[in-house]
């Protein structure tokens, strides 16, 4: 039993000992072993395209939507003019858009709106009727519609306009074009205003 003892310590030494060892990882690793690695490197080079593709999506739009118009300035321009003025007149085009929008009673004198080109151009002409200045108030403009009412009671101006503006894609295959979103829509906006001139007051 000694000798059986003994033979066994020094194969355990045998197996433990520098060569064995290095004789052991020259063999190299299995095929399963590999096949591992390898699909767990896939794994991670897939996540990390995934991530780097997100991240440059975000930046194309965030630089897309920082040159969209300003809707809310756009609307508190368009209500300004309208609540000042003393009266409106709405002039259509035979496919019911809107040919121009005078506004009337406001210093230095009619103030005009119309969709020229795809843009939504502010005018205001001189009492005489010269021209004082003009201005793009919304670039890429889709649509402009606008009318009056005045049936039964004060003057209501109803106004319609379409724009387009840049949106946040997202898409669960980055590496299928294909599958994003539009990277433009078209947005819609309606107001209802009543001239203040038109004796309602200024708490209208």
């Amino acid at each position: 039993m000694t000798g059986t003892h003994a033979l066994d310590g020094e194969r355990a030494e045998a197996a433990d000992s520098p060569g064995a060892r290095r004789s052991r990882w020259e063999e190299g690793f299995t095929l399963l072993e590999l096949m591992v690695s390898m699909l767990l490197m896939a794994v991670a080079v897939t996540i990390a395209a995934e991530l780097l593709g997100e991240t440059q999506q975000m930046l194309v739009d965030a630089g897309r939507e920082a040159l969209d118009p300003p809707a809310a300035l756009i609307a508190k321009l368009l209500r300004a003019d309208v609540q000042g003025a003393a009266g409106a007149v709405a002039a259509q085009n035979p496919d019911l858009s809107c040919a121009f929008l005078e506004l009337a009673g406001r210093p230095p004198g009619p103030i005009f709106y119309r969709l020229v080109a795809g843009n939504l151009v502010r005018s205001v002409l001189a009492a005489d009727g010269t021209p004082l200045g003009s201005a793009v108030l919304l670039r890429g403009a889709t649509a402009f519609h606008c009318a009056t009412s005045s049936v039964g009671g004060p003057t209501v101006v109803l106004l319609d306009y379409g724009y387009r503006r840049s949106r946040t894609r997202r898409s669960p295959l980055m590496l299928v074009p294909s599958l994003w979103a539009p990277a433009r829509e078209v947005v819609h906006e309606s107001l209802i205003l009543t001239p203040r001139g038109a004796g309602l007051g200024a708490s209208w």
